[in-house]
């Protein structure tokens, strides 16, 4: 590198001596180049900055007018007697207008020759400022990952590309009139897209490009079976929850959910059908799950409150009613071990039966099971038969008004083997009458 020789004059008034005192060089490098614009015209009086960003150096001037329009011309000294710069040290130029807006950045690795010459030229074009025109797709989750396409004009290679203050990555050169690149992770909401060329123009496209929350996702329920008429609460887990979220039960919506974190939430199960539906969460947003985590509906278990009787001969025969909820088509029933015979589903709250017989006096359970293997039982008592009386026409162990109905009944008759005729005189008359009356409540 070149160095100028000073040398200082020192005056000494007291003796008149006039000499040299001393001399030294010092490191000198001329920097002198060009800004054309787009268009390969001069531009005149703009701000040239040059900056060694390896010894963090840094000096500006505007370009010249009039016969020079457009040049520039820098002499860069150090007075330390340290190297100006040296081989391979990176200048950086950069062409400002008034405003401030940077129009042109150009990067220049010095060589040898020029650093042995201490001069460099350097030639610096402005490109088009660039603009954007659209991004597609316009939308993306928080957590990014997708790719994007950008159109617009003047784009460079090497542009880089952000959406608010989130570079995006794997930035694609793809023409002058688009890019395409990688969202970046960001925050709910919408923000710009801003362009930048290596020049160091750029372009913005305010509020062009919307940060949505991610869907929900179910990943499990607790409990997952509930009776029809519910009365409980499950919570569901997952992902993504947000604060004033729904939760629908198929097509039924639960009537409150508690939100407890981005991760629960606690849902009352609302009445529902028997069978198996589908939860699904909504979030504010309108985002929702789309996972097939089911909750089951159940019948209600059945319930036992009375039999009518509540007891019968070893011989059985007797047809009895049970009396409860929730009884189901189809429901069996069963004496202890022993089937019942002839029932009959009167209604949710009605079961009859025939008693069967056993060998046995003694207690039993009555067990009601319905379909879906839900049971409930009652005690039934079994007694040995008694004694066979005439005078029980209707055979309800008891002579009573149904058995003075029947000889009323056939009063006047004759023939064999007429119920009413307790004499068996072939003629159901007072005499029979009679009999019944005298044995009555036996």
């Amino acid at each position: 590198m070149k160095k100028i020789v000073f040398s200082v004059t020192l005056t000494l008034i007291s003796f008149s001596i006039v000499g040299v005192i001393c001399t030294w060089a010092v490191p000198i490098m001329v920097i002198t180049g060009q800004v054309k614009g787009n268009d390969g015209t001069l531009l005149e009086d703009t701000d040239v900055i040059i900056k060694n960003t390896n010894k963090e150096t840094q000096s500006s001037q505007r370009t010249f007018t009039g016969n020079e329009a457009g040049t520039f011309d820098f002499t860069l000294i150090d007075f330390t007697n340290q190297s100006v710069a040296d081989i391979g040290d990176q200048l950086e130029i950069i062409v400002k207008l008034d405003d401030g807006e940077i129009i042109a950045r150009k990067i220049h690795i010095l060589t040898e020759d020029e650093v042995e010459s201490s001069l460099v030229i350097i030639s610096v074009q402005v490109g088009g400022k660039p603009s954007i025109s659209s991004i597609e797709p316009s939308t993306s989750t928080v957590n990014g990952g997708m790719t994007v396409t950008i159109t617009g004009n003047s784009f460079q290679d090497g542009a880089s590309v952000s959406i608010g203050e989130n570079a995006m990555t794997e930035v694609n050169f793809v023409s002058e009139t688009t890019l395409t690149a990688i969202v970046p992770v960001g925050t709910t909401g919408t923000t710009d897209l801003v362009v930048s060329n290596p020049d160091g123009r750029s372009a913005t496209l305010s509020q062009s490009f919307t940060y949505t929350s991610l869907a929900p996702v179910v990943a499990s329920i607790n409990p997952t079976t509930g009776i029809t008429t519910s009365g409980i609460s499950t919570t569901i887990n997952g992902e993504n929850f947000q604060n004033g979220a729904t939760v629908s039960f198929g097509k039924t919506e639960s009537t409150q959910v508690v939100f407890v974190s981005q991760t629960k939430l606690i849902a009352d199960v609302p009445i529902n059908e028997v069978g198996k539906v589908t939860i699904q969460v909504t979030n504010p947003d309108n985002q929702s799950s789309t996972q097939l985590v089911t909750f089951t509906y159940i019948f209600p278990a059945p319930t036992i409150s009375s039999l009518i009787p509540d007891n019968d001969q070893t011989t059985g025969g007797k047809t009895i009613v049970i009396n409860g909820e929730n009884f189901q088509n189809g429901a069996t029933v069963r004496f202890g071990k022993i089937d019942g015979t002839n029932i009959s589903f009167v209604s949710v709250r009605e079961i009859a039966v025939i008693v069967p017989r056993v060998e046995e006096a003694g207690t039993v359970n009555i067990i009601v099971k319905n379909p879906d293997d839900q049971s409930a039982s009652i005690r039934f008592t079994y007694r040995e038969p008694k004694q066979q009386l005439i005078w029980d026409i209707s055979q309800n162990e008891v002579v009573d008004i149904f058995d003075l109905v029947i000889v009323a009944g056939q009063f006047g008759k004759k023939g064999k083997n007429l119920t009413g005729d307790i004499d068996k005189n072939d003629i159901v008359d007072i005499f029979d009458l009679v009999q019944i009356a005298s044995h009555f409540g036996t």
